[in-house]
């Protein structure tokens, strides 16, 4: 979506007014986002169901998200696009929060690293996967995007959907999970029928479960739960960075970055050369996805050895290290070579932060934590672009433009956004000094919490 959905609202809208409609759609995308993880959060948590607590959302969520896509990809107006991307924002949510807290369920906690790790390689490989996609459709369909959508890409995400789907339901087996084993409800107890086959009991002192779960979460005791509750502000300011480079970085592939001298490395210049520009763009995000597969799969045995607190600091110095060269060069290769390896710490801090999560996420909560979890990703992508593109771009451009003209005064506001990545990610790494990891000892040894 973070492609297609701004090519889906071009199609309705003028070029002038594309922000303002583009911001709309996906504020309010967001709000719809952020309440559903933390209702479904708690709903799953307090599901009992013969399939047991998470698959009957898994299920259900992903074949209302087929609809939802489809509604979406034949939008005919941009007020239909609207109510489709809601719509796909809420089911597909049910079915994700639910998915990713059979993590901390099923998974033993000396194997969260390598679980983590997994998931993490699998984010990245979907979003790989997603950019070649795109650029299938743009080659087969060329100027006919409409047709690519309709044609190309519904059927894919429906294959993909409904595959993953099928995976989960038929490979996991979450039957007896914690159903007689989860801590029982004190008192009166309400029953809800919200699926066939799944009940939600919650407290009966709260009259409809909107108020539970709005109680529930309320009651919460995050003090008692302070490992979190860091390890969630350190990622959602790396998030704020990692939001600030995906909004821009088109545009500063376009401004700053010489892309004639690129495509002459391939035989293609003069007028034919102006045809190739957009591909600068992908090719870094290619790249930058390629490295950080690399850094997934090297973030669990450096996990399991020097413990994830080291890995997620590490992976950030590594990301912060090369958003340097990126700040300074104009030559796309340099910007690749240095994209490459930033995309490596940023998957090893992805992997080994999902997985340290994991560990210190109450088995009782699961879900519901794991909904908070979620906002702490979802908010920087509605406060990253007001903060990069408002006060740090416009900021710059301003300020700057009557100096070095407008060209010069764009370039310059990208070199702007890029160095504050080096302050979200510095800020990450203190704030992720006060989560406290506990470490596997040798037999005999006592067990603590070690703040490192």
């Amino acid at each position: 979506m973070l492609i297609v959905l701004p090519g889906k609202v071009r199609e309705f809208v003028p070029l002038e007014h594309l922000g303002g409609y583009l911001s709309l759609i996906k504020g309010i995308g967001a709000v719809v986002v952020i309440s559903t993880q933390l209702s479904i959060g708690f709903i799953s948590d307090h599901t009992w169901s013969k399939h047991g607590p998470r698959r009957p959302y898994i299920i259900y969520g992903t074949l209302s998200g087929c609809v939802a896509v489809a509604f979406f990809m034949l939008a005919p107006t941009y007020w239909w696009l609207f109510a489709a991307y809601l719509f796909i924002e809420a089911t597909l949510n049910v079915a994700s929060v639910p998915f990713q807290s059979l993590l901390p369920d099923l998974v033993p906690e000396r194997q969260h690293s390598r679980a983590g790790s997994t998931m993490g390689l699998l984010h990245l490989t979907g979003n790989l996967t997603g950019l070649v996609s795109l650029l299938a459709m743009v080659i087969i369909f060329r100027e006919d995007t409409p047709s690519g959508y309709r044609y190309f890409l519904l059927p894919a995400y429906l294959a993909l959907l409904i595959g993953t789907m099928l995976v989960v339901v038929l490979g996991i087996d979450e039957k007896g999970w914690r159903q007689e084993t989860r801590k029982k409800i004190n008192g009166a107890v309400r029953k809800i029928r919200i699926l066939p086959g799944a009940i939600v009991k919650f407290a009966a002192d709260s009259p409809n479960l909107v108020l539970s779960i709005i109680n529930a979460y309320r009651k919460i005791e995050l003090r008692s739960h302070s490992d979190i509750v860091w390890l969630m502000l350190s990622r959602f300011t790396v998030f704020l960075g990692y939001h600030s480079f995906l909004t821009f970085v088109k545009y500063y592939a376009d401004i700053n970055l010489d892309k004639d001298a690129w495509l002459g490395t391939f035989g293609i210049a003069g007028g034919n050369a102006g045809n190739y520009h957009g591909l600068v763009a992908p090719a870094m995000l290619m790249f930058f996805i390629l490295g950080g597969l690399a850094g997934n799969f090297a973030s669990a045995p450096l996990s399991e050895k020097y413990g994830k607190k080291s890995v997620i600091a590490g992976g950030l110095i590594v990301a912060g290290i090369m958003d340097i060269p990126l700040i300074f060069t104009t030559d796309v290769w340099v910007a690749i070579g240095a994209g490459t390896v930033l995309g490596a710490g940023w998957g090893a801090f992805l992997a080994a932060d999902w997985a340290f999560a994991c560990t210190l996420m109450p088995k009782s909560q699961a879900g519901s934590f794991m909904g908070i979890w979620d906002v702490s990703t979802l908010l920087p992508q509605i406060i990253a672009p007001v903060i990069a593109g408002g006060l740090i771009r416009d900021f710059a451009f301003k300020a700057n433009e009557s100096r070095l003209g407008a060209h010069a005064a764009e370039a310059l506001a990208h070199q702007w956004i890029l160095a504050s990545l080096l302050v979200y990610f510095a800020l990450s790494i203190a704030l992720l000094k006060f989560v406290r990891e506990k470490r596997s000892l040798p037999k005999n040894a006592t067990r603590s919490d070690n703040r490192e």
